[in-house]
């Protein structure tokens, strides 16, 4: 398992110091990845959803 994690974290850290990934902080508020695994309101929901599948 630790094999794999240093693969993993050895593979990112090449494909950042080569320019090909560019790794940035987003805030919760803005992570629309939380939708997935987190509690949502529905405001926060629906701001999500048209992030994720355009504006209706």
């Amino acid at each position: 398992r630790t094999k794999q994690i240093a693969l993993k974290y050895n593979f990112i850290r090449a494909e950042v110091r080569s320019g090909r990934l560019l790794l940035g902080y987003v805030p919760t508020e803005c992570d629309v990845a939380d939708i997935f695994s987190k509690h949502a309101v529905k405001v926060k929901l629906t701001d999500f959803s048209q992030r994720l599948f355009g504006s209706k």
